[in-house]
């Protein structure tokens, strides 16, 4: 809380902002960010990024490409490509139809944003990639 006392000045003379404060404060606002664009606050927080040294690391899957919020996402059993992409923020205007999901495992598999089949659903460690949209050549 000193980060604003010191910017309105109402706080005291000796009050400091030290880098720490202003790091705290810009992850807690991305993080309100985020979980604003992803409406809901249980199964899409972004995972804080591994400690060093620490063997354990939670299930995440990772988003980029033409989304809004590009990040790491905690994984949850049963969770598709779409909630992925809405955690996400949703797709941006430059979105493609088609989405590479590439797994753990080295497989890559194409979803098309038209497909009436169900969506696939991710693995902890899956990478999902929105590219741009194709443009055509008149």
């Amino acid at each position: 809380m000193r980060v604003f006392a010191k910017m309105s000045g109402l706080g005291p003379q000796g009050a400091t902002v030290t880098i720490a404060d202003m790091r705290q404060l810009i992850n807690a606002a991305m993080l309100v960010t985020v979980l604003a664009w992803s409406g809901s606050h249980r199964l899409h927080a972004i995972s804080p990024p591994p400690k060093a040294g620490t063997r354990h690391v939670e299930p995440y899957v990772f988003v980029h490409g033409e989304v809004r919020v590009t990040g790491r996402y905690n994984w949850i059993d049963g969770m598709t490509v779409v909630d992925a992409i809405q955690a996400a923020g949703g797709f941006t205007d430059k979105a493609g139809r088609r989405v590479r999901i590439s797994r753990v495992n080295g497989i890559s598999e194409i979803y098309d944003r038209d497909d009436s089949r169900k969506p696939p659903l991710l693995k902890a460690g899956d990478r999902i990639y929105v590219p741009k949209k194709a443009r055509r050549l008149l």
